[in-house]
């Protein structure tokens, strides 16, 4: 056999033997794969559902990761060109349950709904406006009490055309459905206290006021402080702008008072909880026509000072003398005059008011003259907003809001601050809140208050400060010179008392 004949030989043979191969490799093949994969291509196409291949015979059935994926469409589901994408049944039976509720689809996300039911209108890429709203407000409103309805109305639940009846009760609808609810009852519990009344509206928009002025105070004050002009008369006059552009006085007193608040750390905001049950207590209280009629009386009729003898003060000199040091080295402020003030006010604690504090401001922040509220309306008014901070940030001692009392004024405790005095100058002598019933307390807090209001200028004009009436500086006065005299009695009993102190020398 020639050359050429035996490669044709082998060539042969080797095509033979990948032709027997290749046909036991096509034998084993399983019976079903051409329908399988035909199926699976025409669903592709036509969107008809593949039919679930038959398991083959000879090898056991493969796990669900490892089978071949195949991709399943439903024709009403995919939108014609240009049109927007439709939602799946249970989206838009849980979207049309918030919306017949009046949320917006945002409320999903508080619901345990599914982001994708409002992924269109790009509610959740902005995070809801419930979801906006849970979060705490920095005057300490309960964010949920700001989740205002998207819509009402019967036009509230409709989706997509689609009857909102229909939607609403599908059982996809109902887990959304009851949780959109409970929500709903959630936000209407924490909203109704501030703006279902008018005292509870007017107590949101007065906490709103105080929070913007606030900031405007501490903004100006941040700005003189970082140009080097922090002198103390361009500090009063960035204040006094911002309290004119908020329409409130731009009198010493309101100027030291901002100054005073806006120096201290800023306010955190109330957790919503806390708010809520604050608002519910401090409304709460409220006093009927009788008791209205008497608070105002009372508020006519000028108070007389009383001048108590110097024994008191030279008692709660010996039992204070660490916190009457810290008042004199932290704020340079003499014990006698400290202690004149606390006892001309309330006798060294024994007399510190009868009237209802939340009914006295109540009814104060309404007084009216002409169908407009008058100035001691609107200092109440702040007052009340201030005893609601207060209350919920735990500075008044630990009372109810029910069992406080008050001067005929509202002034509290034994120094007789108004709770936006207390608010601002309280100081606490531990670590602890701060309480307007304590002595350590109060000793620090009057030193605060004449310290912020030029007790270095003029030590007689700080009186008037506290109390804008001649003859309780004149009681102040006389009483701080015979506790003086007491005072150096004690130290030196043997040493004669010294003469009338001038005003410098304190």
């Amino acid at each position: 056999m020639g050359r050429s004949s035996r490669k044709s030989a082998r060539r042969a043979a080797a095509a033979a033997a990948a032709l027997v191969v290749l046909a036991l490799l096509w034998t084993r093949r399983p019976a079903n794969e051409p329908a399988r994969v035909d199926a699976g291509l025409e669903a592709e196409r036509v969107g008809a559902p593949a039919a679930a291949p038959a398991a083959p015979a000879s090898e056991p059935e493969l796990p669900p990761e490892q089978r071949p994926y195949v991709r399943r469409l439903d024709l009403v589901d995919v939108p014609p060109p240009g049109a927007a994408r439709p939602y799946a049944p249970a989206a838009r039976a849980a979207r049309a349950a918030v919306r017949a509720e009046g949320f917006s689809a945002g409320s999903l996300a508080l619901v345990g709904g599914s982001p994708a039911a409002d992924a269109e209108s790009g509610e959740f890429a902005r995070g809801g406006e419930a979801s906006r709203a849970a979060a705490p407000l920095a005057d300490g409103r309960p964010g949920a009490a700001n989740a205002v309805p998207k819509s009402t109305g019967a036009a509230a639940g409709a989706d997509r055309g689609a009857p909102t009846s229909d939607l609403r009760s599908l059982p996809e609808a109902a887990g959304v459905l009851a949780g959109v609810r409970k929500l709903k009852d959630a936000s209407a519990a924490l909203a109704r206290p501030w703006e279902g009344t008018p005292a509870g509206a007017a107590l949101a928009q007065q906490l709103i006021n105080d929070a913007r002025v606030d900031a405007g105070v501490r903004e100006a004050l941040g700005k003189l402080a970082a140009s080097g002009d922090a002198s103390p008369e361009a500090r009063a006059r960035a204040v006094s702008r911002v309290l004119s552009a908020n329409g409130l006085p731009s009198t010493p007193d309101e100027i030291a008072l901002a100054t005073a608040r806006a120096s201290g750390p800023p306010p955190q905001p109330i957790p919503p909880g806390v708010a809520a049950r604050t608002a519910q207590e401090l409304l709460a209280v409220q006093a009927t026509p009788q008791e209205a009629a008497q608070i105002l009386q009372q508020a006519d009729v000028p108070a007389s000072p009383n001048s108590p003898p110097p024994r008191g003060a030279l008692e709660a000199f010996a039992q204070n003398k660490a916190v009457f040091q810290k008042a004199l080295d932290q704020y340079g402020v003499q014990p006698q005059d400290i202690l004149a003030i606390l006892g001309v006010e309330t006798s060294y604690g024994n007399n510190t008011g009868s009237s209802p504090l939340a009914k006295t401001l109540g009814v104060l922040s309404q007084e009216t003259v002409n169908g407009r509220p008058t100035a001691r309306a609107a200092q109440a008014a702040r007052d009340y907003a201030a005893l609601y901070r207060l209350a919920a940030e735990g500075n008044l001692g630990g009372q109810p809001i029910a069992e406080i009392r008050s001067s005929y004024a509202g002034a509290i405790g034994f120094p007789q601050f108004l709770p936006t005095s207390w608010e601002a100058y309280g100081t606490a002598a531990g670590s602890g809140a701060k309480n307007p019933w304590n002595m350590p307390d109060s000793v620090l807090s009057v030193a605060n208050y004449l310290n912020g209001n030029g007790y270095h200028r003029s030590v007689t004009q700080s009186f008037f400060a506290y109390n804008h009436s001649a003859d309780y500086v004149n009681k102040v006065n006389q009483l701080s010179t015979n506790i003086a005299a007491g005072l150096q009695r004690q130290s030196s009993p043997s040493a004669p008392a010294p003469a009338p102190a001038a005003d410098a020398a304190h």
